[in-house]
């Protein structure tokens, strides 16, 4: 008796749409573009493993060594290609994805990104408004790489150590530069350093440096 075929049902939520609009912005290519990694020993690129990470977080926040079972329950191929399977997405995967794109700079790559997608879908670059507010945390002791400490608390919270977070976005509302700053800086040095670090850093890329001239205030 013949056996019937057999059905592998799947429920894919968003992570298909997440998945197009990744492609349509160009996210992995860019990306790879930023991040330093050998091509010929990846079996995926940072690219391909960090849109994973944003999948899972946009469809179900599983923490970072669960985040291959999210994927058993998705379409990996589709997402990702024929030769992927869920078990390729795992923690230490991701992870070294996640330590090269530290290793670039977070903030850069991700200006990079979020500017170049604005220009694949036509938004306007020219005008942008900048801003900064702190994240409160009951931190115990610091960052080597950030001072997370005390300072002006607007949420009237003098008892938590904090960050602040600069950012600056387009009339739109996308933020092009977002970065994470010392928790005792001001608003002023905070907009001032942020900025700075955008230009000494654009300024370097063809094609940016009459950008850099219609925003500077």
């Amino acid at each position: 008796m013949k056996q019937p075929d057999q059905i592998l049902t799947l429920s894919a939520g968003p992570s298909q749409l997440i998945s197009a609009i990744c492609d349509e912005i160009g996210f992995e290519e860019t990306i790879n573009g930023q991040l330093d990694w050998d091509k010929e020993r990846c079996h995926l690129s940072p690219g391909a493993r960090i849109k994973a990470l944003v999948i899972n977080i946009l469809c179900d926040r599983e923490p970072l060594y669960h985040i291959h079972h999210f994927f058993k329950e998705q379409d990996v191929e589709m997402l990702f290609g024929s030769d992927v399977k869920a078990d390729d997405l795992n923690e230490y995967s991701i992870g070294r994805a996640l330590d090269a794109l530290h290793r670039a700079h977070p903030w850069k790559v991700y200006s990079t990104l979020s500017i170049s997608t604005c220009r694949k879908l036509g938004l306007p670059l020219g005008r942008r408004l900048w801003g900064v507010r702190e994240n409160k945390r009951d931190l115990r002791k610091n960052n080597e790489d950030l001072d997370i400490t005390y300072g002006y608390s607007k949420q009237h919270r003098p008892d938590l150590k904090q960050i602040v977070l600069g950012m600056s976005v387009t009339p739109e509302r996308i933020p092009v530069l977002a970065n994470v700053e010392n928790g005792n800086m001001d608003d002023k040095a905070g907009i001032s350093h942020s900025f700075k670090n955008f230009a000494r850093f654009f300024l370097k890329k063809n094609g940016i440096i009459s950008f850099i001239k219609q925003i500077q205030p």
